[in-house]
């Protein structure tokens, strides 16, 4: 304390200055001060409303056997990625998603689709009206557009007040989901718009659907727990 009083006596320092240059300093922190608040409150939003559509979807899990063990596979493909940044040793991570990333090399055969399945579903796809399946279209549009901003999942306002390893969780569901729904438009088409049923493009393009599924589920228990732990 004293060696500042010197200070100002030898360099003769006005203390109106001390003062407005605290003004200043409280004003800078007061502002920086409102800016944190601001952004933890955004912040905390999209948390909560990213794990109020994560509880909507485990509830689908629930109520849908073939879903669960969608989500079981992604979250062991995630869960052996993991290990293996911890461990250096990825080799069951790149077993598993070699195996999803050639899961369409079974279209050929009737190991996971077959021509049965297949038939069944042109048959239920046939029996709907034109306009039935142009209602079918623009709802499967407007999801896309809602997925797109924000319904279903999270707006792009509230994925930029996540922190950065939440955010790349987020985007890449909202890929993948997109990606399913315009495969599923597209064997809509398919089925409904040729004259001859085309087993091989169809299996292809159902099971790269289910890649996308379980690429999608990967992240969904992880962002739940996140979302847990910060709320």
């Amino acid at each position: 304390m004293l060696a500042g009083v010197m200070f100002l006596r030898e360099f003769r320092v006005d203390p109106k200055i001390i003062a407005v240059l605290i003004g200043i300093i409280g004003a800078l922190l007061g502002v920086y001060l409102k800016e944190y608040v601001q952004a933890q409150n955004q912040k905390h939003r999209a948390i909560k409303i990213l794990k109020s559509n994560l509880l909507l979807f485990m509830d689908k899990v629930n109520e849908n056997e073939p879903l669960g063990k969608i989500l079981m596979a992604g979250s062991i493909l995630d869960n052996r990625h993991l290990k293996s940044l911890k461990s250096g040793d990825d080799t069951k991570y790149k077993e598993m998603l070699s195996q999803l990333e050639s899961i369409q090399e079974h279209s050929k055969t009737d190991e996971l689709l077959t021509n049965q399945d297949i038939d069944e579903l042109c048959h239920r796809i046939k029996s709907y009206s034109e306009k039935e399946m142009e209602i079918i279209y623009e709802e499967i549009d407007r999801i896309r557009e809602g997925i797109d901003h924000g319904n279903y999942i999270l707006g792009n306002n509230d994925i930029k007040a996540l922190d950065s390893h939440m955010v790349y969780r987020v985007l890449q569901v909202k890929r993948s989901i997109n990606d399913i729904f315009a495969t599923i438009k597209l064997i809509l088409a398919a089925i409904y718009e040729r004259n001859e049923i085309d087993y091989e493009f169809l299996k292809s393009q159902g099971l790269s659907a289910v890649k996308e599924s379980v690429f999608a589920c990967r992240h969904v228990l992880p962002l739940l727990k996140i979302c847990n732990d910060k709320l």
